[in-house]
C-alpha cells in the first residue's frame, strides 16, 4: 500500500511539474536574480511575426495575416511588408522576430526544402525564445510534413504550440488554436 501511494504521489509530482513548468522556473528566476517576470504582449511593437517561404505567400499573407489583424486585431510583421526595403533580409527577420510577442512558422515543402531565409528564420525564432517568454514560437505544418520539421525547432517548441492540419486552409481548428495559442498571455 505503501508503495502504491509513493508512485501515485511521484506520478502527480512529475506531472504538475511538467505541466506547471514555466511557473517553477519563473520561482527560481525570481529567487535567483530577484525582479523576474514573464514579458506581456504589451512589451513588444507586434503581436505576431509571420515567417513562411517566398514561394507559398499566398497562404500567410493573405490568409492568416488577415484573420490575425482582422478577425483577432492584431498587428502582425511581415519583413517583405514592414521593413525598409533597403534594410537586408537577415536584419529585417531577427528585428521582426525580437519586436514580436509571438513567432508564427507556416511549415511548407518550399519553407523546408527550398526557401534560402527557412534555416535562418527556424534558428533565430529559437534563440529568441527565452524563460521570460517560453512559448513564443507557434508551428503551423501540414500533417504530410510534420515528420521533416528539424529537431532543433521540434526541441524547443512544445507540442500543444504545433498546428498539425491536413492542408493548409483556414478552418474552424486552426482559427480557434491561432486564437488560443497567439492571443494568451
Amino acid at each position: 500500500m505503501f508503495l502504491l501511494t509513493s508512485v501515485m504521489v511521484g506520478f502527480l509530482f512529475v506531472a504538475l511539474a511538467m505541466r506547471y513548468s514555466n511557473f517553477y522556473k519563473a520561482f527560481l528566476f525570481n529567487v535567483i536574480k530577484g525582479q523576474f517576470r514573464f514579458k506581456r504582449r504589451q512589451d513588444y511593437q507586434y503581436g505576431v511575426y509571420l515567417g513562411y517561404a517566398a514561394n507559398d505567400h499566398w497562404f500567410p499573407c493573405h490568409i492568416v495575416r488577415a484573420y490575425l489583424e482582422e478577425s483577432l486585431g492584431d498587428t502582425v510583421c511581415l519583413a517583405d511588408r514592414d521593413f525598409p526595403v533597403n534594410q537586408d533580409m537577415a536584419t529585417s527577420i531577427m528585428e521582426g522576430i525580437h519586436r514580436s510577442w509571438r513567432t508564427v512558422l507556416v511549415i511548407t515543402e518550399d519553407f523546408l526544402r527550398r526557401d534560402q531565409w527557412s534555416e535562418f528564420t527556424m534558428k533565430y525564432s529559437v534563440y529568441a525564445q527565452g524563460p521570460e517568454n517560453p512559448s513564443r514560437i507557434v508551428v503551423i505544418v501540414e500533417d504530410r510534413l510534420r515528420h521533416l520539421i528539424p529537431t532543433q525547432l521540434l526541441g524547443a517548441v512544445s507540442d500543444e504550440n504545433i498546428v498539425s492540419v491536413p492542408e493548409l486552409r483556414m478552418c474552424y481548428e486552426l482559427g480557434q488554436r491561432l486564437k488560443f495559442l497567439v492571443s494568451s498571455n
